[in-house]
Parts: structure tokens; sequence; C-alpha cells
């Protein structure tokens, strides 16, 4: 424990900073800057648990060998992806080669999920997507308090959703221009093409499958193959539902840019009672705009600020603090959140 007054940038934290609401203000093991040290000071904090200056270092290996472990599951994703391309069995032990590294280091800190977004290699959107959903559906269960059993099921079928695309043709799936009415179709295919691949595989699950094939049916019928409502839908599709969705506007495609989280946030809390099941989506809102307080934002003004607290009514329109002064996005409309600066 130091005392406030005695903070220097680049020290880390050592444990999460909350305000008297309970709102999240500084995560534990951020790299504190001027701006958290401002903060702080305002809140007139006396003293701040602060982990060895020595380990900044060790935090900088942890991004590197999270990187790696994503790398490395890009590779036996692929491996996975073109068997199933030229008809062989799956391999079980690719996908836990892919799954088990990253599962293990996103239990031991969620804030990983920020770096999602800095790794962006184009011609294998289909890998990055799979991975990226895979890990954040299984944040979710987490959230959800499912069991290590459901957590690992969720986790192989977030992963394996997309598998049907192997299936589909690269020069679609890559196609920089609108699809054709008959690529479209070919495209909403893989969702029975990946289950009918696995449905024969021992190892892979009813629920397993039911949330590969229906991850793409919608609460109120409008969504495909099978056209189901509601809770006919499988828990596991109505979670990836929710986390396909968020991942693909955040993310770099061959045919569109990628958004700010915040208008992902936008377009799930527009879906609330519509598309997407409200309950978790609710849970999955709440969380994981927690995770952005303290991220550095680009607003539509071209200034750069930080996040301060989450507006619970408005989630999308956080407080923002640029330089010295503070911006409440809730009761200024003028101003919108365009990037988020990693």
């Amino acid at each position: 424990m130091i005392k406030s007054n005695d903070l220097k940038e680049g020290m880390i934290l050592g444990r999460d900073i909350l305000l008297e609401s309970g709102t999240l203000l500084i995560p534990s093991k951020a790299v504190l800057t001027g701006k958290h040290i401002e903060n702080i000071r305002k809140l007139d904090i006396p003293y701040i648990c602060i982990l060895d200056e020595n380990r900044t270092n060790e935090i900088e290996s942890k991004n590197f060998q999270w990187e790696k472990e994503y790398h490395k599951a890009l590779l036996a994703l692929q491996s996975v992806f073109h068997n199933a391309y030229i008809g062989n069995k799956l391999e079980m032990d690719k996908v836990q080669q892919a799954i088990d590294p990253l599962i293990k280091e996103l239990s031991k800190d969620s804030t990983i999920l920020f770096k999602i977004r800095k790794i962006n290699v184009l011609d294998q959107y289909t890998l990055r997507h799979s991975i990226n959903v895979g890990l954040l559906a299984t944040i979710t269960g987490k959230w959800l308090g499912f069991s290590l059993v459901k957590l690992k099921e969720l986790a192989i079928a977030g992963f394996l959703h997309d598998i049907g695309k192997a299936m589909v043709p690269l020069e679609i799936l890559n196609k920089p221009d609108k699809l054709t009415i008959e690529e479209f179709e070919k495209i909403r295919e893989h969702a029975t093409l990946g289950y009918n691949y696995l449905k024969n595989t021992p190892i892979i699950s009813k629920n397993i499958l039911d949330g590969i094939l229906q991850h793409h049916d919608r609460m109120d019928g409008s969504g495909y193959p099978l056209k189901l409502k509601g809770n006919e839908i499988n828990e596991y599709a109505r979670i990836i539902a929710i986390v396909d969705t968020f991942d693909a506007i955040i993310s770099q495609r061959p045919y569109k840019s990628r958004q700010s989280p915040f208008v992902a946030v936008e377009v799930l809390h527009n879906s609330l009672f519509h598309t997407l099941d409200p309950h978790i989506c609710n849970v999955f809102l709440d969380n994981i705009l927690q995770l952005y307080i303290g991220a550095a934002v680009k607003l539509n003004t071209n200034e750069v600020g930080e996040i301060v607290t989450i507006n619970k009514h408005l989630p999308t329109r956080p407080l923002v603090r640029v330089d010295n002064k503070f911006i409440d996005l809730s009761e200024n409309m003028n101003y919108q959140i365009v990037d988020l600066i990693i």
C-alpha cells in the first residue's frame, strides 16, 4: 500500500478501485496513467494497493504470451477447418489445442478480451471470428453461472459454430462486394453444413450440435435454418447469437470496416426484446461494459478521452473524461464514441 500522493505513472494497480456505488473505476493490474492518478486523488482515496513496479515487464510478457497462444490457436483451427473442407473427421485434440490455453488465460484475466480487436488478419476472418466467439461465449457462460461441464461444451460450440463455412467457397466468404442472392443463400447453409459434418462425432453432444445448428435462429422466429422461436432455441445457440453479433460488428471484415464496441452494444440493446434473448443479452451487456471502464476512446470531435463510469440506464452513453473536463454522453447527445483506442 502506498499513499495516493506518491503514485507514479507506470505503477501497476494491485486491487480494483470501486466507486461508492460499486462501479468499477480502475481494474486491478491496470498500468496507471496520469489520468488514472488524477481521478484517484480527486476521489480522496488515501492509500492504494500497488504491485511491484518491476512487474511491468511481466505484464508485457503476458501480452506477448497471449498473442502467441492466439496465433497457435489460429493454426490449430485452420487444420480443423481444412479437415472439414476435405471431408476428414474432426480432430478433437486440435480443437482442445486451440481452446485450452486461451480459456486458461481468460479465466485469469477477462480484460484479454480487449486484445481480440488488435489481431486483425483479414484473410483469416472466419478463423479469428470463431476463436473470438468461443472466448466471448465462454465468459458469458461464466457470467451466467454455468457449471464447468457446460462451460466446456459452450466453448466447443462457440469455437466450432462456423465450421460449416469450411464448405463454402472462399471467393464467397471473402468477397468484398455485396453478395448476390445465390451467394447469400450459400452462406446461410453453413449452420446446417456444420451440423451435418459433426453429427456423427461421438464426443460432440446434442447440446453442442444444437448450439451450432441454431445460432442464427432468432427469438421472434425471423432466423434460420429452423425458424425456431424463444426457448425453442438451444441455450448455447442463444448465447452464440449474441456474441457472434458483437464480435462481427467490432471486427474488420472483408466487406465491412470494424466499428466501436459501443456501436455493437447499441445494436444488441436495440435487439433485446425482438431477436435476442433478453436475459442473456442483459447479463452480457452489464458485464462486458464494465471491462471498458478506464479505456481510452476517440470521440466524434476527434478528442481522446477515458471512460470513467458506465450509465446503468444508458449504457452506451458513459461518462468520459477529456483532459480536465468530464463529458456525460447521456446528457450531451452531440458526442459519440467512434472508436476504442487499444
